[in-house]
């Protein structure tokens, strides 16, 4: 019996236990690189936060003015600035580029702050104005002393809702609104039982706004890792509109990510037994359909032939003879001298399932197909050329469908 040989693979439970643990290992490191990049960017949204802050306050003070052109200017970059928006999401290679940028915007906006703000030093001081500026300030900042003291906790959390960036519109929408309401009743300072009501409800919506946000951003974490880990394009966080969705997605990669080490494994085995039999890899391919992954690999068998493994990840195997041309489409000569390679590879088989097992993978013979023309292949040797050239396709067929 030496025609194709249908079998499926099987780990032994210590090997997937193994595969499972070094699976675990690599996800929970990727996890911390990732956290790592995400702390750096948060402080730079922090400072982000503050350049706007500055550029905020220094145009409602030159606004006072009659500085057209310290007002030009700031309005300027109040518009730059702007354009920098608070974005999470992506992969590590994203975020990685993401605080270069943040980083560079608030340094450059920072810059022009200084330079805006000496420049409208000096038109005040040409105009004779810096004393009664100087009084102004001191007037105003004694008033905003006397407010923080009186309702430290009530602008604390107001501070608070504006450093609110990663949290859903939705959510960003009611805090906003409340916000509003408890601002509209501290400068009446009137109603200090209605002013606490909306506090509490204030502080409990954005308490919740948060823990409802950080448990989406550590499943969207996991999913960026998984969806990197299977060389995937990362999709935004605002494309998964539930955490249903999300996990739905994780569950995905969970089972792409163990198919694809089994897959890999059972090749790396495969290879292994192989090459102790001499036959060293020419060329091996990784394929997708809809629904499984492929590695499709040669190993040379003799000068003019090859054994041509094909695996899937659902654990289905298929080991064959085929020879070796300038072409793909064997003659009458070439269909005959097949057979007894297959004859030969057949006294082999056994003792490459019996060292295959030793490794931990259980081999279980489905169909082991008798030696016969009609099963001759040939591959064309230019195909054989490039080793481990890696691929993607969406249309290749079962394994198992000239059974």
């Amino acid at each position: 019996m030496s025609g194709p040989k249908y079998s499926e693979a099987e780990l032994k439970r210590i090997e997937k236990e193994r595969l499972q643990a070094e699976r675990q290992r690599k996800l929970e490191e990727m996890r911390k690189v990732l956290e790592e990049s995400k702390e750096k960017l948060r402080k730079e949204y922090a400072d982000l936060y503050d350049i706007k802050s500055e550029i905020k306050n220094l145009k409602a003070q030159i606004s006072e003015t009659d500085d057209v052109y310290s007002t030009t200017q700031i309005h300027k970059l109040d518009e730059i600035i702007s354009t920098v928006k608070v974005d999470m999401s992506g992969s590590r290679k994203e975020i990685e580029n993401r605080i270069t940028y943040v980083r560079d915007s608030v340094e450059d906006a920072r810059k022009q702050v200084e330079a805006i703000l000496y420049k409208y030093k000096e038109n005040m001081y040409v105009k004779h104005i810096k004393a009664s500026v100087c009084e102004q300030e001191k007037e105003l900042g004694n008033i905003c002393m006397s407010q923080q003291q009186s309702f430290e906790k009530y602008y604390g959390l107001l501070d608070e809702c504006d450093c609110l960036y990663d949290i859903s519109s939705e959510d960003k929408g009611v805090i906003t609104n409340i916000a509003a309401r408890l601002i509209s009743l501290l400068k009446c300072k009137e109603d200090i039982l209605e002013i606490e009501k909306i506090y509490e409800i204030l502080k409990n919506k954005v308490h919740n706004s948060v823990k409802k946000q950080n448990m989406k951003w550590d499943l969207y974490d996991d999913y960026v890792i998984k969806a990197e880990t299977m060389k995937e394009k990362i999709r935004g966080m605002e494309e998964f509109q539930s955490l249903t969705m999300l996990r739905r997605e994780i569950d995905r990669l969970n089972s792409d990510i163990r198919e694809n080490d089994k897959l890999e494994y059972i090749s790396k085995v495969i290879e292994e037994v192989m090459s102790e039999y001499g036959h060293e890899v020419l060329r091996s391919d990784v394929m997708r359909n809809a629904s499984d992954l492929y590695k499709n690999s040669y190993f040379k068998f003799d000068p003019d032939s090859v054994i041509n493994v094909k695996q899937s990840s659902n654990g289905a195997i298929v080991m064959e003879i085929a020879i070796t041309g300038e072409d793909e489409t064997p003659d009458e000569y070439e269909r005959e001298k097949s057979v007894g390679k297959m004859i030969s590879f057949c006294s082999q088989y056994p003792e490459l399932v019996n060292r295959l097992k030793e490794k931990g993978v259980q081999y279980n013979q489905i169909k082991n197909m008798p030696p016969d023309k009609c099963f001759a292949k040939k591959v064309d040797r230019k195909k054989l050329n490039n080793m481990n050239r890696k691929s993607r396709t969406k249309n290749y067929g079962k394994i198992y469908k000239n059974m």
